[in-house]
């Protein structure tokens, strides 16, 4: 019995063979995820969250929820304790409110 793990999925399969050692290879290489440290999250995030400022309606917010779990299936952004954990989908999210506010504070 073999076991994948990727982000949110489990993948068991029963007999190992050829064709199951290449399946788990292309997987792999596709599952890579790109990896953003602590330091370069703030530098990595600031263009989303200027794509989604909408300035037409007075600055109201669009999508950070959905963006939030599209970045984590994507990329692994490391947490800043150093211990190798990566952030969930809402520390994401509020890494972007967070940011966003930084950026367009309320006048």
């Amino acid at each position: 019995m073999k076991l994948f793990r990727g982000k949110g999925f489990h993948v068991v399969f029963e007999n190992e063979s050829e064709e199951l050692s290449r399946a788990m290879e292309c997987l792999l290489q596709c599952h890579s995820c790109l990896r953003v440290e602590y330091e370069e999250r703030i530098l990595f995030l600031t263009p989303f969250v200027h794509l989604l400022v909408s300035r037409n309606e007075g600055a109201r917010l669009h999508g950070f929820r959905a963006l939030a779990n599209t970045l984590h299936l994507l990329i692994d952004f490391m947490d800043a304790d150093g211990s190798g954990h990566m952030l969930s989908a809402r520390s994401i999210e509020k890494e972007l409110y967070m940011l966003c506010s930084e950026l367009y504070p309320k006048d």
